[in-house]
């Protein structure tokens, strides 16, 4: 929005260049007396057609365009970086999955049976409970990890809010 007010001041700075004709309504007032008229003035310039303000608004439009251009290669960056913290939490929620949770539910089993037996201390019975609901915990926040850098990513992209009409390949 700052660049395309930028964009616009330039538009007003070369229009200054040529002449301007105002019409208008014009009031008067010389030693307590009141006069409404009508008023017309012509803006000519002569000499230097505004170059030094249409040159100030090149100049602080171009300023604009680095900026955007800044804001834009770090929300990229930031997008990029998302993507990837997002990939390693699902890499981990993966390899968690695949080697932990069955562990897990092995152990929990075989608690049950112990127990069914009448053979499992406490002690053992807290220990085993505490092994397995660390690695849900630990499946918990690989899941909502994930989720945050996802959404992070889509955030920095500009694509959260996009609208849902459009079907892009991005979509």
């Amino acid at each position: 929005a700052r660049y395309l007010a930028l964009e616009h001041g330039v538009a007003v700075e070369v229009a200054r260049q040529y002449p301007s004709i105002r019409l208008g309504p014009d009031f008067e007032s010389d030693d307590g007396r009141a006069s409404l008229g009508f008023g017309l003035s012509i803006g000519v310039p002569l000499f230097d057609g505004n170059a030094g303000g249409i040159a100030v608004a090149e100049e602080e439009r171009l300023a604009g365009r680095e900026d955007w251009r800044g804001a834009l290669i770090e929300l990229a960056s930031h997008e990029r970086l998302a993507r990837s913290r997002a990939g390693r939490a699902r890499a981990a929620l993966a390899a968690l999955r695949a080697t932990s949770m069955p562990a897990a539910d092995a152990a929990e089993r075989a608690l049950e049976a112990r127990l069914a037996a009448g053979q499992a201390s406490l002690l053992e019975v807290l220990t085993a409970r505490r092994a397995i609901a660390n690695a849900r915990l630990k499946e918990i926040e690989l899941v909502g990890e994930a989720a945050i850098q996802a959404l992070d990513a889509l955030w920095y992209g500009g694509r959260l809010f996009a609208d849902p009409a459009d079907e892009g390949e991005e979509r």
